[in-house]
């Protein structure tokens, strides 16, 4: 019963995950020049959250972001990569995917919110970690 109530929870959100971009490019098409002017017009306001899906025996691993103005969503997204190295491994390309994400539909001046704290203290410290470092050097040119 297990295995069976696992993958319906995992074919839910596969199916969740193939209407996403298509409700993302809509909402795009409905709001058009008038997103794009908020966006100019105020930086510093968008907070966004990211979270990954990571298990050991999986195929893939899972990111997805919310955008927020405020307490209003305004952008979600999500997307299936190749399985990471580790749950550490995927935050930070989650993370990466995001920022890229953001960057390329115009918005600017974003704050990042994680729950994976470890990935937090790496990023705000000097400290090398050799295992992250290409997608560190992503994050920070992001």
């Amino acid at each position: 019963m297990d295995t069976l109530h696992l993958a319906c929870h995992e074919a839910e959100a596969w199916k969740l995950s193939q209407i996403t971009p298509y409700t993302i490019l809509e909402d795009e098409a409905r709001e058009g020049g008038q997103q794009a002017n908020i966006r100019q017009g105020m930086t510093g306001r968008w907070r966004c959250q990211v979270d990954a899906s990571w298990t050991e025996q999986g195929n893939g691993t899972g990111f997805g972001f919310t955008l927020f103005d405020g307490v209003s969503e305004v952008v979600v997204g999500q997307c299936k990569a190749r399985l990471s190295n580790s749950p550490l491994h995927a935050e930070a390309e989650c993370l990466a995917w995001t920022m890229e994400e953001l960057s390329g539909r115009g918005f600017k001046h974003v704050r990042f919110e994680s729950d994976r704290q470890q990935l937090v203290q790496i990023i705000n410290s000097s400290k090398a970690w050799p295992a992250l470092d290409t997608k560190l050097d992503d994050i920070e040119l992001l």
